[in-house]
């Protein structure tokens, strides 16, 4: 049964995930309460914030006493595994949807809610759908321009199942899809792209919708950006277990990245940017071929495969 605030059934469950995410946290939670589609109840989960985004959801709970539920999960920093997280917050949903939704990420407008929804209410097949990521202006070029090919303005003429690109950073499940095969567990990272490369190859259909757009963006370090990599390409070897660490693919993308940067930045003006491409590219690939190797060493034989 939907959650029920003053009688009224509330089809949708908003999943916040939150980590010392101020000032955004403020700027993403007023911008959720200005949505025009407001049939929905809140789930906030913080992992041990100390910079008042804790407040804000306290705030906005009694801000919106007899209005909407908002319940707010605390654990600890320690205590936060992606996937096991998002499952212990989906326990707890009672919408027929659920977005999810992070605190950094803020919606571009008042219109994201519904336009996000809109392709689980008008197709069956519509296991999720995802916002597009719009860059922060203070984000540095080489990283905008991946955000901006990932998430571009329109929608792509190719399979997403084969790309990083379906994020839970702003998303809408269908919810019993998620009660029928609740998150991977077994890394830390992709829990989302393992989910939806389930339901595709089951013949169900993940949307991305541009038009529902998000202001979400990290300015990575060099270590940062290749430990990011790493955990990826950690759970990549568990998704996709027919994969193999190759140093020969890696140089060979990391090639075509910088090209593709280079061209970019000089023709937007972007010298001192184009000058850190290689180390940046470096720093992506290596950080892939390790987790690709770890990966290897870690994930199950093909006997101990379910």
């Amino acid at each position: 049964m939907a959650e029920t605030i003053g009688g009224v059934k509330k089809p949708v469950t908003v999943i916040i995930r939150c980590y010392n995410e101020m000032p955004f946290t403020a700027a993403t939670v007023e911008r959720l309460f200005e949505q025009r589609f407001q049939d929905f109840d809140v789930i906030a989960v913080d992992s041990g914030s100390t910079d008042g985004s804790v407040e804000v959801f306290k705030e906005w709970k009694e801000k919106m006493k007899g209005k909407c539920d908002i319940r707010l999960f605390q654990i600890s920093k320690e205590e936060y595994f992606p996937g096991r997280t998002l499952n212990m917050a989906m326990g707890h949903a009672q919408g027929q949807f659920a977005v999810l939704l992070n605190a950094d990420a803020t919606p571009a407008d008042e219109y994201w809610l519904e336009r996000l929804i809109k392709p689980l209410q008008e197709d069956k097949l519509v296991v999720a759908a995802f916002s597009r990521q719009v860059p922060r202006k203070e984000t540095s070029p080489l990283l905008r321009h991946d955000i901006e090919r990932f998430y571009p303005p329109f929608k792509p003429h190719f399979n997403w199942k084969y790309t990083v690109h379906f994020s839970h950073v702003g998303a809408a499940v269908r919810r019993i899809t998620w009660m029928k095969r609740p998150y991977y567990t077994a890394t830390y990272a992709s829990e989302d792209k393992e989910w939806a490369k389930h339901w595709l190859d089951a013949g169900y259909k993940i949307e991305y919708v541009p038009e529902a757009a998000i202001t979400h963006s990290h300015n990575y370090n060099l270590a940062q950006y290749r430990h990011r990599m790493y955990i990826e390409a950690v759970a990549d070897m568990f998704i996709y277990p027919d994969m193999k660490p190759s140093c020969p693919r890696q140089v060979k993308s990391m090639a075509g990245a910088i090209l593709r940067d280079w061209k970019r930045c000089l023709k937007g003006g972007k010298a001192l940017a184009a000058l850190r491409a290689p180390f940046l590219r470096f720093a992506q690939c290596l950080g892939t071929y390790m987790g690709q190797k770890a990966g290897k060493r870690l994930r199950p034989q093909p006997a101990d495969r379910d």
